[in-house]
């Protein structure tokens, strides 16, 4: 068999592109708008003949690439599809200047782990996603018991006022698009900041999603988003690696839908 692999092909359709993301992610299949994001940026199709088979997505950040997405049809597996997507993305982020590379890969995925180890890929810490939904996530009545938060958009701070970001969200404010992304700094009443969050409210769900003590302030953080919930969603998820917030949302009875693992690539590794 021989597949070929192309780089944003202008030919995909998103029927062709769901077809094989729906197979793949059936609980988390990208919309019609993230397709768009994707042909924009680096993206990479494996075809066999005519047919769409799989297809990789690469994040560009300032000083690391992040492999958001990785796809192989279930009949194209354990064929060397998805080791050639990924030599193809490792070899263009070193030639772009960027050879560390991250990303998460669900903890009971063994064969996805063995193949981003056999690129260099080493396991730095654990994550989670967790499931708010139903009755939840409608707005809790004025005598309820938390700690009051404020979600501000990260549009409304100044730079003094804004949390340390993470390697990997050094350029987070970027994606605050409302009303497709946002991004919500959570305030106490002090006007001490909380945590914050990626808020895609079709989606819909949370990454990254970071709340300081989380024992006294995610009740309250969880109250804040509703402004920014749609009204036809009755469901979030909630993605972080953080073990205390992990806890906390276990106490508030949230379901855990999975777990991940964070895996790095640094330089000078094979």
């Amino acid at each position: 068999m021989t597949v070929r692999i192309e780089y944003r092909p202008a030919h995909l359709t998103f029927e062709e592109f769901r077809r094989v993301d729906g197979e793949c992610f059936p609980a988390e299949s990208i919309a019609s708008e993230g397709f768009s994001t994707f042909m924009a940026d680096n993206f990479w199709a494996a075809y066999d003949g005519d047919s769409l088979v799989a297809f990789s997505h690469v994040v560009r950040k300032p000083d690391v690439a992040w492999i958001s997405r990785i796809a192989t049809s279930t009949a194209y597996r354990n064929q060397g599809v998805a080791t050639e997507l990924m030599r193809t993305m490792v070899h263009h982020c070193l030639r772009i200047g960027l050879s560390d590379m991250m990303l998460y890969v669900q903890s009971d995925n063994t064969a996805a782990i063995r193949l981003y180890e056999c690129f260099g890929f080493r396991t730095v810490e654990s994550a989670y996603q967790f499931i708010l939904s139903g009755p939840r996530l409608l707005r809790p009545p004025p005598d309820a018991v938390a700690a009051p938060i404020t979600a501000v958009p990260i549009t409304d701070l100044s730079g003094s006022s804004l949390p340390h970001w993470p390697r990997e969200w050094s350029n987070i404010a970027d994606t605050h698009r409302p009303p497709e992304q946002y991004v919500l700094v959570f305030h106490d009443e002090s006007g001490t900041h909380r945590g914050y969050c990626r808020l895609v409210p079709r989606f819909p769900g949370c990454f990254p999603f970071v709340v300081d003590r989380p024992s006294t302030y995610l009740t309250g953080v969880l109250h804040a988003l509703h402004d920014f919930l749609l009204p036809e969603r009755d469901i979030l998820k909630l993605t972080f690696s953080d073990d205390a917030l992990a806890d906390a949302c276990v106490e508030l009875g949230l379901k855990l839908n999975y777990q991940l693992f964070k895996m790095l690539r640094l330089a000078g590794k094979p």
